[in-house]
């Protein structure tokens, strides 16, 4: 069940220290932002507490005027009737022949709405502009002319909301003429188009300083084409004005002397969370006993008495040696660790037909403590081996590849 699991669980999950990585690092993180929010409440504390006698401003970026404008056109295409030898009028949304049309008379309707009554200053005017574009390429300006059709008009109010009116008729022929004038002077392929707009500018004087708003709700007229249709621009979002404003910051709700309390309990609280957080460190002894433990998985008995003297075993310093040829013969692997004493002592014991292997393992620095940090024989020292057997494949169980801790 184990082999089909490891295949099955992604390698950071199924791999043993991937996932004691992944659960320090999980600790650390938790750690690390609640004694963050602990730090944070607590500075608070202090600077609300400061700021009862002080004077503090924040500067914040505030929506200090918003405006909504709508726009509407009517218009009226006036052409030369051949059959009456008279004029005819053709309303919105028809296909007009430009031999024919010879003026325009639009009807701007302009509504301007406010959050707030201020001081405004409006004027309005209407004006034509010219253009002409090269058709190759990106659509290239070549030319642009504009002439107000309309006197301006100017009007100061204090008002949330007002209305703007205006009517014009504007002659079609000047600007045919123009345009193909400049045709006929240029060797490049061009059109031409005729733009009747309003220009409404609005002027409020807000507490922060004033604010200018630009609209040209306007009509697209083509001068290229026999035939042609007026499309409208009236394109008007609604738009807000922010402002840098200060502002002091005044702490009434709670009395000034418990801004103080406030940040001693969580710097206790705080001091409270990395003690009892704080990973201890593990004693070399128990991680080295931990790690031989591990070696003998499937062969560890733990016993309560170490039931055998060394008389009668063989003592042996090859620990890798000894759990190896217990998997090979399997047989188990005793162990009893004695706390009793002055240090803790774990006591390990094999056997192997008449003879009997034992080993002892104890903190560096006791008395007893062997000098060798990693259960290997010397190769000055003569202690009598383990016998070992022919060589036999290795079980998934001895394939870990682990190597035991340093003792610090």
């Amino acid at each position: 069940m184990k082999k089909h699991e490891s295949k099955i669980l992604p390698h950071e999950l199924s791999h043993p220290k991937s996932r004691s990585k992944s659960r320090r690092k999980i600790h650390w993180l938790v750690r690390l932002l609640v004694a963050l929010v602990f730090a944070s409440l607590s500075a608070l504390s202090l600077l609300a507490y400061w700021s009862t006698f002080n004077i503090v401003t924040v500067t914040l970026p505030t929506r200090v005027y918003q405006a909504r404008r709508q726009a509407a056109i009517d218009y009226q295409v006036v052409s030369v009737a051949p059959e009456t030898a008279g004029e005819s009028f053709a309303g919105e949304g028809q296909v007009y022949v430009s031999a024919l049309a010879q003026s325009v008379r639009p009807v701007f309707h302009y509504t301007f709405a406010a959050d707030s009554s201020q001081s405004v200053t409006i004027s309005s005017q209407i004006l034509a502009t010219l253009r002409i574009w090269a058709t190759k390429g990106q659509d290239q300006l070549l030319f642009e002319d504009s002439q107000i059709l309309a006197a301006p008009e100017v009007m100061t109010l204090n008002a949330a909301e007002y209305q703007i009116e205006r009517a014009a008729d504007i002659p079609l022929q000047n600007f045919k003429s123009q345009f193909q004038a400049f045709a006929s002077q240029t060797p490049l392929e061009v059109r031409g188009e005729l733009v009747i707009g309003l220009v409404a500018k609005t002027e409020a004087l807000l507490p922060s300083g004033l604010t200018t708003l630009i609209d040209q709700p306007s009509l697209v007229l083509p001068l290229t084409n026999d035939t042609f249709s007026i499309t409208k621009n009236m394109d008007l979002r609604p738009e807000a004005v922010w402002r840098l404003l200060p502002y002091q910051v005044v702490l009434e709700i709670f009395h000034a002397a418990v801004f103080p309390a406030a940040a001693v309990i969580f710097l206790i609280g705080l001091v409270l969370w990395l003690r009892l957080t704080q990973r201890r460190r593990k004693d070399p002894f128990e991680k080295k006993l931990a790690w031989m433990k591990r070696q003998c998985r499937g062969r560890l008995m733990m016993i309560s008495d170490k039931a055998w003297e060394p008389e009668w075993c063989i003592t042996t310093q090859d620990f890798k040696t000894m759990v190896r040829t217990a998997r090979k013969l399997k047989h188990p692997v005793f162990c009893h660790v004695d706390r009793q004493g002055p240090f803790p002592v774990a006591y390990f014991y094999v056997y192997y037909g008449e003879n009997n292997y034992c080993l002892t393992f104890r903190p560096e620095g006791s008395s007893e403590a062997p000098v060798e940090d990693d259960f290997e024989l010397p190769e000055n020292r003569q202690l009598p081996s383990i016998p070992t057997l022919p060589e036999m494949p290795q079980t998934d169980e001895d394939q870990t590849g682990e190597h035991p801790p340093e003792q610090d």
